[in-house]
């Protein structure tokens, strides 16, 4: 099979070279980052909202229905915003890696859990 590698034009500087890739994994962190923080808050709503609805539930009364609704709102909007960061932040890991690859000069390989663990633990 054929492996087909996708040209861009890179600085012949490997100064140059490096300052250019890390441009352009910049937006990619920058998005996970984004995406974490908005998850982290809407974990803390669906907190708050599970709290209010359970110090309420005790009194009873006809406030309970919208607590429920904000309550299960903030769960599955925490639940989604996790995810997206989730994905966000594989996208940028997955960049990164192929970023690092570049600047050594290395042709792109797929991720073995077992070396990025060897590798991590030898630096």
């Amino acid at each position: 099979m054929a492996e087909t590698l996708v040209k861009t034009d890179l600085p012949a500087d490997p100064k140059e070279r490096r300052a250019a890739l890390t441009a352009m994994l910049k937006p990619l962190v920058d998005r996970a980052v984004a995406a974490c923080a908005a998850a982290r808050q809407a974990a803390l709503r669906s907190d708050e909202a599970g709290a209010k609805l359970a110090g309420t539930q005790i009194e009873g009364g006809y406030w309970l229905k919208p607590l429920e609704d904000a309550a299960d709102h903030w769960a599955v909007e925490s639940a989604r915003l996790q995810l997206t960061a989730y994905a966000a932040a594989q996208a940028a890991h997955g960049a990164g890696r192929g970023i690092e690859f570049a600047k050594r000069g290395e042709p792109w390989r797929p991720s073995n859990v077992e070396e990025d663990v060897d590798a991590l633990i030898a630096a």
